[in-house]
């Protein structure tokens, strides 16, 4: 009887697997926006199951940038956040590897730092550019440990994969090689 109620309680507590990771949200998105990321965050959220997990993100609170400035200290405060970039000035000790990197910043959409997280959004009030919704998966999807998906450019996880409402199944194959899981 003791081993029965161990081996359950073992299986109990492994079901609770791991807490979703917490990620803090710029104040200075609008309504509109915010609800695109939360959006975009639910959509990344189904890809929790392919490894058995409720969720992957939880949007934890907002946050204030205080001094209207992106540098190395953002990303080194111990805190997940997504931050709203209105111009390259707001991010000039990035801005010069983003040129190189990516030529004008007037091209560029989003940028996932990987350390500490900090997820760049850049060019909201630019015409034509893919939408926030769109933008803020491919950078969760990083967040979340994928890489880009070469070979499918309709794949949220294409280097300029900004077109798909919801992660393919290369963006899910992607997923499952970085996590050991099963795609199908």
């Amino acid at each position: 009887m003791r081993r029965a109620y161990i081996i359950f309680a073992a299986a109990a507590l492994s079901a609770c697997g791991r807490s979703p990771r917490q990620l803090y949200v710029d104040v200075r998105f609008s309504g509109a926006e915010i609800e695109d990321i939360r959006s975009a965050v639910d959509e990344v959220n189904k890809l929790a199951c392919l490894i058995g997990e409720d969720k992957l993100i939880e949007i934890a609170g907002e946050f204030r940038d205080d001094d209207g400035h992106f540098d190395q200290s953002n990303i080194d405060d111990g805190e997940d956040q997504l931050y709203r970039i209105g111009s390259a000035g707001e991010c000039s000790d990035y801005t010069e590897h983003f040129q190189s990197k990516f030529g004008d910043i007037g091209n560029l959409y989003g940028f996932y730092t990987g350390t500490d997280t900090g997820i760049l959004v850049f060019n909201l009030n630019q015409p034509n550019r893919p939408p926030l919704r769109h933008v803020i998966m491919h950078e969760l999807g990083h967040y979340v440990g994928m890489e880009h998906v070469t070979g499918n450019s309709w794949a949220v996880m294409a280097p300029t994969g900004y077109g798909p409402r919801s992660f393919t199944q290369a963006d899910k194959e992607e997923f499952c090689l970085r996590q050991g899981c099963d795609p199908d």
